[in-house]
């Protein structure tokens, strides 16, 4: 009988310590509006390989993404053991920056084109879900782990572009013709063309969607009752990235050359660092501010083409594509629990 003396003992102790570690709010919904400010970049490569599997890179393209702004809102339903969290922001559509397209049309290290172009985001779309556990470790110190998912989607377009084409030639007529034996872009013989003069210049559109999985935690810390900081760390098991160019013939956009689709299923090759503070001026009212670091390390994955958007998209034999990303997120929101059942019943001590 001693032995169960003990264990009745020890898990009154623990029903009593995990308890404290909760406020009495049972159950409780918490909406909100939040504004982000994020800045980072995305790029895509296009690799070929050859009879003996080794790859050559072909293109790559640095898009930025700077001093980007999203609207959006949150809901959040909160439980003594867990709390689960939904949000959803659009991008407002803006100038972002450049982006920086390059070529190696020698399958060398010399790369031949090389194009700088105004960034414009046309839309853009970041939706999350998270579930986090509440362990408390001390009467201000929380354990939160978390499963969470995310997407985002982004839509760029350029203009204004400015080259430099090692690759090409200009017949006697102002054609722009493939060169014989392409040289680097910063060669004497390079075709330049300057931003007032890029009619022959095809603009891209790129459409990029990525999907995370989350696995992680954070430590929350609730000094006083109106607030509380949290940081925490975490990883994406598995990434889903799809992402679709169009390349334009002429400025005017009114033909298609091709749209090409890039495909890639990548494991264990994202991670992401949050911090937060939450301050409460009144009851129920609750101002937030958090910081979040996402990367996304390159991976690689099949590369198709098409003459239609939508359809018809054949698998480009010995290329490959690679993407990676990274980006910083500020976060500012206000949220409102409109909805409190407070718990009734008291622990006898």
């Amino acid at each position: 009988m001693p032995v169960i003396k003990k264990a009745l003992a020890a898990t009154s102790i623990a029903c009593l310590f995990l308890t404290n570690g909760f406020s009495k709010e049972f159950f409780s919904i918490d909406a909100g509006f939040k504004s982000a400010y994020r800045d980072g970049y995305i790029t895509e490569y296009v690799y070929s390989n050859n009879l003996l599997g080794k790859s050559k890179k072909l293109s790559q393209l640095d898009w930025n993404i700077k001093n980007t702004f999203q609207l959006g809102g949150t809901l959040q339903f909160n439980l003594p053991w867990f709390y689960v969290n939904f949000g959803a922001s659009g991008t407002i559509p803006q100038n972002s920056g450049r982006m920086y397209d390059s070529d190696w049309q020698n399958l060398t290290s010399t790369k031949t084109d090389y194009s700088i172009n105004e960034n414009q985001i046309i839309s853009g779309l970041s939706l999350d879900f998270q579930i986090k556990g509440k362990i408390p470790v001390f009467k201000k110190l929380v354990i939160r782990p978390s499963f969470g998912l995310s997407f985002e989607k982004i839509h760029f377009e350029t203009k204004n572009i400015e080259g430099w084409y090692g690759s090409k030639i200009l017949d006697s007529f102002g054609h722009l013709l493939e060169r014989p034996a392409p040289v680097s872009y910063k060669n004497p013989n390079a075709v330049h063309f300057p931003t007032e003069n890029n009619i022959k210049l095809s603009p891209v559109e790129y459409e990029s969607q990525n999907l995370y999985t989350w696995l992680g935690g954070d430590f929350e810390y609730k000094p006083f009752d109106f607030l509380s900081a949290y940081a925490g760390a975490y990883f994406s098991p598995f990434v889903y990235h799809f992402s679709i160019d169009s390349h334009w013939n002429n400025t005017e956009k009114t033909k298609i050359s091709s749209y090409y689709m890039d495909e890639i299923f990548s494991n264990f090759n994202a991670a992401k660092i949050q911090a937060g503070i939450s301050y409460s001026p009144i009851k129920n009212l609750f101002v937030n501010a958090d910081f979040s670091w996402v990367r996304f390390y390159e991976s690689f994955g099949d590369t198709y083409s098409s003459k239609r958007k939508s359809s018809g998209y054949s698998k480009i034999s010995g290329s490959n594509s690679g993407a990676d990303s990274n980006h910083i997120t500020i976060n500012l929101s206000v949220t409102y629990r409109f909805f409190n059942l407070i718990r009734t019943d008291k622990i006898r001590r």
